[in-house]
């Protein structure tokens, strides 16, 4: 049986999806709500800030849950693949931020690890500004570069495994968010 040999990847990138400002008024809200940052550093496995967007600034989330939803539209229709889930259920926005000389990134991984987070069937990373922090697909050979208003779309599963590269000009903001089953 000769097996047939497809190179179909389901790691999209959708750009313009939000305007520049929109993204800078994102990481205005995350700097001005100091008092809810969460600093991580798991060994670089995640090493970055984060806030809570659904729970300090909840007023936003109605346009995040629209932008997501057009991000979700275009990469159903791009991959007319229909054994994608429905839009019901997002995780949390958060909103995370990479400081320059600081090490922080997040190094090789992927984003269904346990039984707790294998309810995510799709993850979304919105750039929020131009950055050289790429995220990176080293089993596809996939690299991303970060466009303010850009919104990368792909499978967090064991299949999938990404890196987050630190940022060595200005800070990197990203905010992320997933699909639930269910």
């Amino acid at each position: 049986m000769k097996s047939q040999k497809k190179n179909f990847h389901t790691v999209k990138v959708f750009d313009n999806l939000f305007t520049e400002e929109m993204g800078f008024a994102l990481i205005r809200a995350f700097e001005d709500t100091k008092h809810g940052h969460e600093f991580i550093d798991n060994d670089h496995k995640p090493c970055f800030t984060q806030l809570n967007m659904n729970q300090y600034h909840p007023e936003l989330v109605k346009v995040l849950v629209n932008w997501t939803r057009v991000a979700y539209d275009n990469y159903v229709n791009l991959t007319q693949n229909k054994f994608i889930p429905d839009f019901h259920s997002l995780e949390e926005f958060r909103i995370k931020r990479y400081r320059v000389g600081r090490e922080e990134r997040f190094d090789e991984h992927v984003d269904v690890t346990d039984y707790s987070s294998a309810r995510r069937a799709l993850a979304f990373l919105f750039y929020l500004n131009e950055n050289d922090g790429d995220t990176y697909f080293p089993r596809h050979h996939i690299n991303i570069h970060p466009k303010a208003g850009s919104v990368l779309v792909f499978p967090p599963t064991w299949e999938y495994p990404h890196v987050g590269s630190p940022p060595t000009v200005q800070k990197k903001y990203i905010m992320s968010t997933y699909l639930h089953y269910g």
